[in-house]
């Protein structure tokens, strides 16, 4: 009876323990949708170790029909705060992109190589004002959460 008992008690803390690793690695996503533009933030997981690099992957993609001159030309950057004082630990901008978009066309980043201290983070992407036409956009992503243990 005792190692039945056992038995099923280190079963379920195995499981447990499984749960909770599966919880710690869970994908984080953003974006923000017009009527043209779709811009996204998103990392592989919302829980690293402290040694652990952080992967954060961003990208700005246009689903219009027709191209679209750009202006001005805008700068597209992924933003890292700390969640605590807000303070920007890093800030990374998109290669530069051209002043005329096309149909389908997609603008991304990825950062794989930020280590952070322990903590709480959070990262967002966000574009510079532009115009198109008579339309303006400033673009924006809501924050995701990073935590460092």
């Amino acid at each position: 009876m005792k190692k039945s008992v056992f038995i099923l008690f280190s079963t379920i803390l195995v499981i447990l323990t499984g749960c909770i690793n599966d919880l710690a690695s869970e994908s984080v996503k953003e974006e923000k949708k017009t009527d043209y533009f779709n811009l996204v933030i998103e990392s592989d997981k919302n829980i690293y170790r402290q040694d652990e690099d952080i992967q954060i992957s961003s990208y700005l993609e246009y689903f219009g029909e027709n191209d679209l001159m750009l202006d001005p030309k805008p700068t597209i950057t992924i933003v890292v705060r700390n969640y605590k004082d807000g303070e920007i630990v890093e800030k990374i901008d998109f290669d530069p992109i051209e002043e005329t978009i096309k149909e389908g066309e997609k603008f991304s980043k990825t950062i794989d190589n930020i280590n952070l201290e322990m903590g709480k983070y959070d990262a967002f992407v966000q574009v510079t004002p532009f115009s198109v036409g008579s339309d303006q956009f400033n673009l924006s992503t809501a924050p995701i959460i990073l935590e460092v243990r």
